[in-house]
């Protein structure tokens, strides 16, 4: 093999050398992309900043209406347990009094007893009654 002289040398580092400059011009284009992008990313994460603060201030109300509702939920069991109770008792005091207490008139204890009422005249004339 014959060594190659040093314009031919010269030459070919000449030709590696431009080959070289455009790979390396392309690869600072693509990174000149790449950063383009980047910036475009960064400036809508910079405005999506404020609205995920909003988002999470909804939010965080959000959760403290979910609480504060199921107080005012359980808060309303009670009232209605002693509205309940309430009622009981008093039904069951008055069928006491009525089956235990003796009537004034008679000073018996009254039974609960269904009694037949008689038929009452009409209001139409005094005296007369209307039967089939």
């Amino acid at each position: 093999m014959t060594m190659p002289s040093p314009t031919e040398r010269i030459n070919g580092l000449s030709e590696l050398t431009a080959t070289l400059t455009e790979r390396l011009d392309g690869v600072r284009r693509e990174v000149d992309a790449i950063n383009g992008k980047i910036q475009k990313i960064e400036d809508g994460l910079h405005s999506v900043k404020p609205n995920m603060a909003v988002i999470e201030e909804r939010l965080s109300e959000l959760k403290k209406g979910v609480e504060e509702a199921g107080r005012r939920r359980w808060a309303i069991v009670p009232a209605l347990v002693g509205a309940i109770i309430g009622g009981l008792i008093s039904f069951g005091m008055q069928v006491v009094l009525r089956l235990y207490v003796p009537d004034k008139q008679s000073g018996s204890a009254t039974k609960v007893e269904i009694q037949a009422e008689a038929p009452r005249p009409s209001a139409g004339k005094p005296g007369s009654s209307t039967s089939p």
